[in-house]
């Protein structure tokens, strides 16, 4: 496989094998390398639906991938490398959007549930929310629908935080989503001071739920 990448082999042979080897070691970072390299060679000789037809065969392979390793730092990686890929064809393609934000959103979804401390996932969930609010949701300048999709993200890791309150990815990314609420609002704090009074009154519920923590 070095030998092939050695060679500029970006055969759809060499892609076959790739994914092969991917079920055996998905952390082989100098694999999901080479992967990256053939797919973007073979772009170069295909029209924009091939390419989406393409990025939607990564992305159920990495469906795959992740359902063995959710903890994979490689598969979350290529996928959300993957992901950029389809955002750059999205101006041909109207579908794509809701591709981001129903497909990718509704995929950590299903990983949460399953361990609702999975940092991976977390974390991938924040650059997918952050993609789609600096390309989609400014570049239509509506606010309401930003601030809606923003508010909405909140809730739901308010939720998860109050069935565990030590669940401090779920912290991280309320943290960083919810200043971006009240970007506009004239206020002497990053948060309104109502907000943050809110804020505590949950963290005082939470010292008496879980005082060691």
């Amino acid at each position: 496989m070095l030998q092939k990448r050695a060679d500029k082999d970006y055969s759809a042979q060499s892609l076959a094998q790739t994914e092969k080897f991917s079920y055996l070691s998905p952390d082989f970072y100098t694999l999901w390398n080479y992967r990256r390299e053939i797919i973007t060679h073979m772009f170069e000789c295909l029209d924009s639906p091939q390419r989406l037809e393409m990025i939607q065969a990564e992305l159920a392979l990495l469906l795959k991938g992740i359902g063995r390793s959710p903890k994979s730092y490689a598969l979350w990686f290529h996928r959300q490398w993957t992901i950029e890929l389809g955002i750059k064809e999205e101006s041909k393609s109207s579908e794509w959007q809701s591709t981001i934000l129903e497909g990718e959103l509704g995929l950590c979804s299903k990983f949460l549930q399953r361990d609702e401390r999975n940092f991976h996932c977390w974390n991938y969930r924040l650059w997918v929310v952050e993609t789609y609010l600096s390309k989609i949701a400014t570049a239509n300048d509506d606010l309401t629908v930003r601030d809606d999709f923003i508010r909405k993200e909140c809730e739901m890791a308010e939720k998860i935080i109050k069935k565990n309150f030590s669940n401090y990815s779920a912290w991280h990314y309320r943290g960083k989503l919810m200043p971006r609420l009240y970007e506009r609002a004239v206020s002497r704090y990053v948060l309104p001071l109502e907000r943050i009074q809110a804020d505590l009154e949950m963290l005082k519920h939470a010292f008496f739920t879980d005082p060691n923590d």
